[in-house]
C-alpha cells in the first residue's frame, strides 16, 4: 500500500515517501442487506469493543464478507478466506486475463450473485470476477487513482475516484448511473472511502476535505457531515443499523465512531482493548451478522475481531 500523502506530510508519510523516492521499497460486502455486510442491521451498544481473536495476514487492505467467506483486497491479489477460520484460504488470484494486478486497493461483493469488484489503483480499472475468481468484465472508465469500491442492495457499485475528485455509480454491466462531485455547497477533493447504509444512503470520506459526508440515496442531498483528522486516510467505512459510522483512521492508528448530531467521533479505540494488538495502520473494516467487528491492519499484518 504505497499511498503517497496528498496535501501534506506527517512524519510517517515523509519517511515512507523518502524510501519510495530512493527506490528502497521493492475495508461484509458493502451492502445494506447481505449476510456479513459492511452495513448490518444489528443495534450497536455504545461501549468500547473488546478483542475476540486475531489472524496473521500479510498486508491486508479492505475487507468484504459474503455468506461464509471473507474477501480481502491486497496489493497484488484478491483473496477469499473461510469466515469460520481466517487462516484458511479458499482462493486467490493476481490478474485479470491479459492484465496483471498492480495495486488492488479495495474489493466489494455483489449481494445478488457474489461477484467481486476489485479496484486497481495504478491500472485505473475495476475488475469483476465470479466468487470463484473467473473473470466477468472490467471497467476502464476514465478513472484516476480509484481508491475504494462499495455495492448497494441492487448490485450496483460505487467507486471513490480520488484524483478525479468524484464518486461514480455503475451497474454490473459497467453503465454509468450517477456521479457525485459537489453537493450542499461542498466539492469533493480527494475521496478515498465509500460505503452505503441499509437505506442505500451514500457515505464518502474525503482526504483533502478531512470530512465524511452522508448523502440521501441517489441524490445530492447532504444529510450529515463528520470531521476527520487532517492528513489522515479513511480507506473503508462500515455503517450499522443505527447509522453509526465506523472509520479506521490510518495515521491516528484508531477506529473512530460517529453518529448524527455531532461532527466529532463519540468513541475512538486503538485495538488494545481486552488483549488485542494496538493498531499500526488500520485500513479495512466490516461488521458481522453477530455484531462483531473485523479490522484489517496493513502495518501489523493481521486481522482482528472485536465484540461491541
Amino acid at each position: 500500500m504505497f499511498r503517497l500523502p496528498i496535501g501534506g506530510f506527517n512524519k510517517k508519510s515523509l519517511v515512507l515517501s523518502l524510501f519510495l523516492i530512493a527506490g528502497l521499497l521493492g475495508g461484509c460486502s458493502k451492502t445494506a442487506t447481505s449476510p456479513g455486510s459492511n452495513t448490518q442491521g444489528f443495534s450497536r451498544i455504545v461501549t468500547t469493543p473488546n478483542f475476540v481473536n486475531s489472524w496473521y495476514n500479510y498486508a491486508p487492505e479492505t475487507l468484504s464478507v459474503y455468506k461464509s467467506t471473507l474477501v480481502i483486497a491486497k496489493e497484488d491479489s484478491v483473496n477469499v478466506l473461510r469466515l469460520d477460520d481466517l487462516s484458511k484460504t479458499i482462493n486467490s488470484w493476481d490478474y485479470y486475463p491479459g492484465i496483471w494486478f498492480s495495486e488492488i486497493y479495495a474489493a466489494a461483493v455483489n449481494p445478488n450473485n457474489g461477484h467481486i469488484f476489485a479496484v486497481d489503483y495504478d491500472n485505473y480499472e475495476v475488475y469483476q470476477f465470479t466468487a470463484g475468481g473467473v473473470a466477468v468484465n472490467f471497467n476502464n472508465y476514465n478513472f484516476s487513482e480509484p481508491e475504494d469500491v462499495a455495492t448497494d442492495s441492487n448490485g450496483n457499485y460505487y467507486v471513490a475516484d480520488s484524483d478525479n475528485s468524484e464518486v461514480e455509480e455503475f451497474d454490473a454491466q459497467n453503465h454509468l448511473i450517477n456521479s457525485w462531485y459537489s453537493f450542499g455547497g461542498t466539492s469533493l477533493d480527494y475521496p478515498t472511502g465509500v460505503a452505503l447504509d441499509v437505506q442505500n444512503n451514500l457515505y464518502i470520506a474525503d482526504y483533502d476535505d478531512a470530512q465524511i459526508f452522508e448523502l440521501a440515496a441517489g441524490t445530492n442531498t447532504l444529510l450529515n457531515t463528520w470531521n476527520l483528522p487532517y492528513y489522515d486516510y479513511v480507506y473503508e467505512m462500515a455503517i450499522d443499523g443505527n447509522g453509526v459510522v465506523y472509520a479506521p483512521l490510518y495515521e491516528e492508528k484508531e477506529v473512530a465512531e460517529y453518529k448524527a448530531g455531532s461532527a466529532l467521533p463519540f468513541l475512538t479505540w486503538d485495538g488494545s482493548q481486552g488483549g488485542g494488538t494496538k493498531f499500526g495502520g488500520p485500513d479495512g473494516i466490516c461488521l458481522l451478522q453477530n455484531g462483531d467487528i473485523l479490522v484489517s491492519d496493513y502495518e501489523k499484518d493481521n486481522i482482528q475481531e472485536f465484540k461491541p
